[in-house]
């Protein structure tokens, strides 16, 4: 199934877990995305006869569509799951169930049991990466009643703090008998905080909004995007590539979030994007040379803003880079091969940690590629500290490469180059170049 996210949080259709920007759980290599409990993955059943079911993933929109139609009686059961671009702490699943037999045909007087299924026990929010509290009832300005559940990560990424997360939701989803003529609506409307604060300003928010205009707002932000910055191809003319290019751009958007917040900082784009990623699964969200060197190019030159977050993700693991440095006995930055909430080394396997050196250059060349299409490049260069970063990754390939003055020429030896097949190379062509361009 597909997924929908908005940077801050993200989840693949039905699946079990929720995934937060920044929340990891496990020491160092074993760090991997940690698990929330999804409330939005159940299923909806019913005893009349299923005649026709489609399922449509809105890119233009960032939702996701399951209609079936049934027979004996007539009814249609829509649910629709999104990750509210907006309002990015929240995530929100409407059902509507309409039981109005079309014209010419008649219904029966017989009422139809519609059940909820695969919701998970809330009274205590269950994960492998996270330990929650039991859930506790607050209230809305209303004086309605909503649900909570605080936890935090099981094991940090390095020796410190563990990370908080915060869930709150109101739902009204539940099971419902339908007569004739009925339609019905229910919502369940899920928000995730670094804490409780967090969480429940968003839940807030979302709840106080008519449905249709939460949903309005969310799809306004989503079709700002396309708008602004998209290749458009005519499905008529060549479906397979307009599919292409339309979910490409979507899946890259949906990871990363409108802005930088303040709270939780942006970590970066992993291959996998923000909806995967727990233990030894999908890179475990870790982030690669794939970010810089891969899907970054398309973001900047279409959203160019988004492209800044990237950018941030490495300046704001700068100081992680020196570490890893320092750590390999060298000087300078480098930067880790796999990465996750703080920047040090997290791969699993250690030549490409050790080795795969050129992902520092990757840093670099993404760097200059981002000065390239700014105008203020010293406004630019002054706020995300861009001087002091060139400096590390400069002393950085200094410190690493061996030079023979007497012949004039230096070479960087015992590296992966970006074919893992063969390790401990001399002059890899793509590292050196790499480490030049980031000299220049």
């Amino acid at each position: 199934m597909p997924e929908v996210g908005n940077g801050h949080i993200a989840t693949m259709v039905n699946g079990a877990n929720v995934f937060m920007n920044g929340l990891y759980n496990g020491v160092g290599p074993a760090s991997s995305r940690a698990r929330i409990p999804s409330l939005v993955a159940f299923q909806v059943r019913t005893t009349a006869v299923l005649v026709n079911e489609t399922f449509t993933l809105d890119v233009r929109r960032g939702t996701f569509k399951e209609v079936r139609t049934y027979s004996q009686p007539h009814l249609v059961i829509e649910r629709e799951i999104y990750a509210h671009r907006e309002i990015d702490r929240v995530l929100v699943a409407h059902v509507t169930i309409s039981r109005k037999a079309p014209s010419g045909q008649v219904d029966t007087d017989t009422p139809v049991e519609v059940w909820i299924d695969g919701l998970p026990d809330t009274s205590l929010l269950l994960s492998t990466d996270v330990t929650f509290q039991p859930t506790t009832i607050g209230y809305l300005l209303n004086y309605d009643t909503y649900s909570i559940a605080t936890g935090q990560t099981n094991l940090p990424e390095v020796p410190g703090p563990v990370s908080t997360v915060a869930v709150a939701w109101k739902s009204t989803i539940q099971n419902v008998t339908v007569n004739r003529g009925d339609v019905i609506t229910m919502s369940s409307i899920i928000s995730i905080g670094v804490d409780s604060k967090d969480a429940i300003m968003g839940l807030f928010t979302a709840v106080e909004m008519p449905y249709d205009a939460l949903l309005q707002l969310h799809s306004d932000k989503w079709e700002s995007y396309f708008n602004t910055g998209f290749i458009y191809v005519d499905p008529q003319q060549n479906f397979q590539l307009a599919q292409t290019i339309y979910g490409s751009f979507y899946y890259l958007l949906s990871s990363i979030p409108n802005k930088q917040d303040p709270k939780n900082r942006f970590i970066g784009l992993s291959p996998g994007g923000l909806a995967r990623g727990p233990s030894n699964t999908d890179y475990s969200g870790h982030v690669f040379w794939d970010q810089d060197t891969w899907m970054y190019p398309a973001i900047l030159n279409f959203h160019p803003e988004q492209a800044r977050l990237l950018i941030e993700s490495r300046t704001g693991t700068l100081a992680a880079a020196k570490a890893n440095a320092q750590k390999d006995g060298y000087q300078g930055a480098k930067f880790a091969w796999e990465s996750a909430f703080t920047g040090i080394e997290t791969s699993p396997w250690p030549p490409s940690g050790l080795y795969e050196i050129h992902i520092t250059g990757d840093v670099a060349l993404a760097v200059r590629q981002f000065l390239y299409v700014t105008d203020d490049k010293l406004r630019v260069i002054r706020e995300l500290k861009l001087d002091e970063m060139a400096i590390e990754i400069a002393t950085f390939w200094q410190s690493r490469a061996e030079c023979d003055d007497a012949a004039g020429v230096c070479g960087i030896f015992d590296v992966m180059g970006p074919d893992e097949y063969h390790s401990r190379i001399n002059n890899s062509v793509y590292t050196n170049y790499a480490a030049k361009l980031s000299l220049e």
